[in-house]
């Protein structure tokens, strides 16, 4: 678990695909601001760093083109990427945005995966581990199979790759175990994992929450379907779809375990 939420910065108008990655943003944990213009923006940013910037590309050229420069001309700020949503239709290169200025593009519709995989690249320095797979808050009770004994547990996040279960006595590290995750409407899933960290108590100190890092095991490939449709439904739930939505939706969406 992160010592804290991420901060990320959004600054744009009040366009259809900014509030989309607004919700995205939030529904994978981060904590995020939302500026109407690129001045509100750099206003938050005074008042507190952010890990991340994000520009609308429906901002006007200068508005952006002002803002990221300002951004990259303060010690303070210069090491903060700034990723551009590009408007739709943009025929504006990834390399010229890069030589802009900017660390990455996002295009809409762009695949969920590959907009994790873009924001974790900027985000994940430092002492934050980069993620490859999708990984969403998740507190919904879960049961946990050890050597016979069923237990129940309240998790803190869930990703295609594994869970975080809170407790303040965590199996031991290499213990081998089954996880039943329920599903609306659905049988629920039962994975294996194995426990490959903990955090006890005096976790506190470092303000993460105690209990057990569980990494999934390889199984059965339509189990692994089934976790990554579970948590990719979660994140674009009551999201635009068809024309009007900022993620492909052309296949089923697939991530790598």
């Amino acid at each position: 678990m992160d010592k804290q939420a991420l901060r990320v910065i959004v600054a744009g108008g009040d366009s259809s695909s900014l509030r989309q990655l607004v919700v995205l943003l939030r529904r994978l944990g981060y904590e995020v601001r939302l500026a109407e213009s690129a001045a509100e923006a750099l206003t938050l940013m005074e008042a507190e760093l952010s890990d991340l910037v994000i520009l609308d590309g429906q901002l006007s050229a200068q508005d952006g083109i002002t803002a990221q420069q300002l951004i990259k001309s303060r010690p303070r700020w210069a090491n903060i990427p700034v990723i551009m949503l590009a408007a739709r239709h943009s025929k504006t290169s990834q390399d010229e945005y890069i030589r802009f200025g900017y660390e990455g593009l996002l295009t809409p519709p762009f695949d969920l995966h590959q907009m994790n995989i873009l924001v974790q690249e900027y985000l994940s320095t430092g002492d934050t581990k980069k993620r490859k797979n999708l990984r969403i808050p998740f507190t919904q009770p879960v049961t946990l199979i050890h050597c016979g004994k069923t237990t129940g547990y309240q998790p803190l996040n869930l990703s295609e790759g594994g869970i975080y279960l809170q407790t303040l006595k965590p199996l031991p590290v290499g213990a081998e175990v089954e996880i039943s995750l329920p599903l609306p409407g659905m049988e629920p899933l039962t994975l294996t994992g194995m426990v490959i960290y903990q955090k006890g108590s005096s976790a506190e100190v470092l303000k993460a929450v105690p209990g057990m890092a569980i990494k999934f095991q390889p199984t059965d490939p339509l189990c692994s379907l089934a976790l990554t449709h579970y948590i990719s439904g979660i994140l674009l739930k009551d999201l635009p779809t068809g024309a009007d939505s900022i993620v492909s939706r052309s296949h089923p969406p697939g991530g790598t375990q």
